[in-house]
């Protein structure tokens, strides 16, 4: 069947009038939710599709949302098949492929309508949503947890600083990480880039394919921090763990002294900072946020007892997160092994 045949794709709309960081209602741009509104543009199962940008990475909804005008959302014929299916289905479509854009990678409607798809009857549909569903639960409730461990450390960072007078530059905390590498040494394994880090999460388990860089690409150590340097104001940054390569456009260093390991955390994924990246940004269409001016923030100085006690409080937290990333990324590719048994 064809894919017009099966759903209607609709476009996204600008968020600016019903944005409001206390909404009830997701905002999802092409790498996720970013925001909240006051209203939603759908309440029905929806699969999004990337209109311009992460073209590759398509999403699932189930509850009410509203997405941007970057994003193709799609109203799904219930009849012939179960949204989730239809999705699961999706996920091995290769969109690059499908790629028409000169400079940024975009997709048109009337290519996606033409998408061929062989399409089970609806008991085995049935059947495949409820085996990989099961693990995208699992998955799901692991990103929730990781999430939750992002909003206590800010929260929990607040605190320290609410009093905090003094400053310390960023320089005297941190110091680059990483060799550019030249022999594709990262072809046969996965690389942390832009377009698999997600947005305002700073627990980073999805990559990309090796085979996708030719250059630019450089090592990744563990217990290191990663912050992307273009278009800061997607709020790209955080940790990742059993990776070993990173793209030379994101920004990766290590603390200087353990003790500042989660504070620094803390630091370069809090709204002042984010704020401050994207006001110091260079260019216009692709701004960065040069290592130099990156460096250069002024960090709350906190007393080395209430250091002592910050870390404390997060190392142990952090140290299990990093045990459940694992145990995420272990399901994913379970899920991926499913997928290529029932859709290959």
């Amino acid at each position: 069947m064809l894919l017009n045949e099966l759903l209607t794709i609709k476009y996204g709309k600008n968020q600016s009038e019903v944005e409001n960081p206390n909404g009830k209602f997701p905002i999802y741009g092409t790498s996720g939710i970013f925001s909240c509104a006051d209203k939603y543009l759908y309440d029905k199962p929806s699969i999004l599709i990337g209109r311009k940008g992460s073209i590759d990475k398509i999403q699932y909804v189930d509850t009410p949302f509203w997405c941007v005008d970057t994003t193709f959302y799609t109203e799904i014929n219930e009849d012939i098949v179960i949204p989730k299916y239809l999705y699961y289905k999706l996920l091995n479509v290769n969109f690059k492929e499908l790629d028409e854009g000169t400079t940024i990678p975009s997709l048109r409607t009337e290519t996606l309508n033409k998408i061929k798809l062989n399409i089970d009857n609806i008991k085995t549909q049935q059947h495949i949503v409820d085996s990989i569903g099961s693990v995208d639960d699992a998955i799901e409730k692991n990103e929730e947890i990781m999430l939750s461990f992002q909003k206590y450390i800010k929260s929990l960072y607040l605190t320290y600083i609410v009093k905090t007078k003094e400053t310390i530059k960023l320089s005297n905390l941190i110091i680059k990480s990483g060799t550019l590498l030249k022999n594709n040494e990262w072809s046969n394994d996965s690389v942390i880039d832009l377009s698999s880090m997600p947005q305002d999460n700073i627990c980073i388990i999805t990559d990309s394919n090796g085979t996708d860089f030719s250059t630019n690409i450089k090592t990744l150590e563990d217990n290191i921090l990663l912050y992307g340097s273009i278009r800061p104001y997607f709020k790209k940054c955080g940790f990742t763990v059993n990776h070993f390569y990173v793209a030379g456009t994101i920004h990766t260093f290590k603390v200087i002294d353990e003790k500042y390991f989660t504070y620094v955390l803390a630091t370069i994924c809090s709204d002042a900072f984010h704020n401050y990246t994207n006001a110091n940004s260079q260019g216009t269409k692709m701004p960065i946020i040069n290592w130099e001016t990156f460096i250069n923030y002024d960090v709350p100085l906190i007393s080395k007892n209430e250091l002592n006690d910050f870390y404390s409080k997060t190392i142990n937290v952090y140290n299990m997160i990093k045990i459940l990333m694992q145990k995420t990324i272990m399901y994913k590719r379970i899920k991926a092994t499913l997928l290529n048994k029932y859709f290959d």
